[in-house]
């Protein structure tokens, strides 16, 4: 017999449960989310401390110019905290893949501690702000110091997160990814709304409009603090919650005594060995999830044949979602920071405050903010897509030779050559941005036939966020879903790592691009 249920469902156990066994409570979905939630929270936390850093301009371009200060370094201090912040974090996310840590540590280790400790670096940065005669050169290395401990903190907290979520159905990816997005559009809105209350000249601030700078920058470090602290907090009852606690405890069933990293579950959510179970996700109805000893020998040569196949194609998963960040960094933020609007009329950068033709500043100096909320939308509605489309169905089946009960989730997810694909695909993206009102020093060479409109860098930036934001989402979905659940953690840390990987290269090609098209 057969029986069909949505995803949304996300079941764990078996479906049937056995009339033998009437104390039988192993919880079969997220109850209220509170799942979801968490993992939510946490992918919010993660990025949250950087996109403090690089949003905060005005409290910057005052503190590191201070004497005495290192021009060098102060005038291209946006630039410098990328290198040191992605840098840091790639490193420490590749020993995590050589040394496998994540496996071996707890959910708190991994989410909660790292957590707050980013949160107390937001509050100390917040307490910095009130030392007004502080150097440039000392605001510069403190910033940077906590900078380096931010990219570690993170990448922790990052590959912990997926590592854990790997091991529970794609939405729970999906959850830290759109986490992620709600940070970006937080901090995108709250830089708006700097720019819109900031002063009307361009001459060198006044004591007091730095003293004004600087209590702006203490609130806003002080609620973002308060921010992380929150999501820390939320992470602390990760083990608690009976949807995932039966999911740790039949993770650290299949991949050995030795695995600690998924967590300690009560002993009424643990799964006997002699019971008849399901796998956990197994999107292409390959059968390459976990299967119990009862099954006969046949069904696990089929089954191991498929798992080598997807194995196989979990570099097209990695390739994929590095290529994805990789194209989005050529042109964002160095190229769309640049980009004024076609009524602007302003010959080098910044962009006029107010637009030749008309008196909105929505034209003036509001439009790059407001292309940074229309990515950082554009990237939670990609992430969020991902959710329903590629959309799976979950089929519980029952063998006629052994009685075991198998659920297989099944449907149109793609496979990783056609995600690779898609990643490819974006590049067409790239040009027509390079041809919209790129505003630069000196003389932009690309030919810009779209610096006309104002219509054209908006769609084109929102279709970058949007692809971004899907592809991103189902490769870090689906990549660790198609192993077999032993290898699903380890592969969400390697997944993680691809992610930062393509931030970088991106990062370098978005320098030597940018350079290349000006003169």
């Amino acid at each position: 017999m057969a029986r069909d249920a949505s995803t949304s469902d996300h079941l764990l156990g078996d479906a049937d449960a056995d009339p033998e066994r009437p104390d039988d409570d192993r919880p079969r979905d997220d109850r209220f989310g509170l799942c979801y939630i968490v993992f939510l929270l946490a992918g919010a936390g993660t990025m949250f401390p950087w996109n403090v850093f690089i949003t905060e301009r005005a409290y910057f371009d005052v503190r590191l110019f201070a004497p005495p200060f290192t021009p060098a370094l102060a005038d291209s201090f946006e630039s410098v905290f990328g290198v040191v912040y992605l840098l840091t974090n790639a490193c420490a996310q590749y020993a995590m893949v050589v040394t496998g840590v994540a496996n071996r540590l707890s959910p708190g280790a991994m989410l909660t501690a790292p957590l707050f400790a980013m949160a107390v670096l937001l509050a100390l940065t917040g307490c910095i702000t009130y030392a007004r005669r502080m150097s440039g050169d000392a605001t510069m290395a403190i910033t940077l110091v906590t900078l380096m401990t931010l990219g570690v903190l993170t990448a922790l907290v990052q590959a912990g997160s997926f590592a854990l979520a790997s091991v529970l159905p794609p939405v729970y990816n999906q959850a830290i990814m759109s986490g992620q997005a709600v940070a970006g559009i937080a901090t995108a809105v709250i830089a708006l709304l700097s720019t819109a209350a900031g002063r009307s000249g361009d001459d060198d601030a006044s004591d007091e409009e730095a003293d004004a700078i600087a209590a702006q920058a203490a609130a806003y470090f002080f609620t973002s603090a308060l921010a992380v602290f929150g999501c820390a907090a939320s992470t602390r009852f990760l083990e608690r919650i009976p949807f995932y606690a039966a999911a740790a405890a039949r993770a650290a069933q299949l991949s050995g005594p030795n695995r600690r990293g998924m967590g300690s579950a009560p002993s009424h959510h643990r799964l006997d060995s002699d019971a008849t179970t399901v796998p956990l996700l197994d999107p292409w109805g390959d059968g390459d999830g976990d299967e119990t000893a009862e099954e006969d020998d046949g069904e696990d040569e089929d089954d191991g044949e498929a798992a080598g196949t997807a194995g196989d194609g979990r570099w097209f998963y990695r390739l994929a979602v590095a290529l994805t960040f990789t194209v989005t960094l050529c042109v964002f933020p160095a190229v769309t920071s640049s980009v004024c609007s076609a009524a602007n009329g302003a010959t080098s950068p910044p962009c006029l405050r107010r637009p030749e033709r008309g008196t909105s500043r929505l034209l003036g100096d509001l439009f790059v903010p407001t292309l940074f909320l229309v990515f950082n939308v554009g990237d939670l509605c990609g992430r969020a897509f991902a959710n329903v489309y590629p959309r799976t169905t979950t089929t519980t089946t029952s063998s006629t030779t052994t009685g075991a009960t198998t659920s297989l989730t099944t449907g149109a997810a793609p496979g990783g050559r056609s995600v690779f694909a898609c990643a490819l695909a974006r590049f067409a993206l790239v040009p027509p941005l390079w041809a919209c009102n790129v505003v630069v020093p000196g003389r932009w060479r690309f030919p810009r036939f779209l610096a006309g409109t104002d219509v054209a860098p908006a769609l084109l930036v929102a279709a970058l966020a949007f692809t971004n934001g899907h592809l991103a989402s189902v490769c870090m979905m689906y990549g660790p879903s198609r192993l077999v659940p032993r290898e699903r953690a380890e592969e969400g840390v390697k997944m993680s790592f691809a992610c930062i990987a393509g931030l970088g290269a991106g990062s370098v090609a978005s320098f030597a691009l940018y350079s290349l098209l000006q003169s």
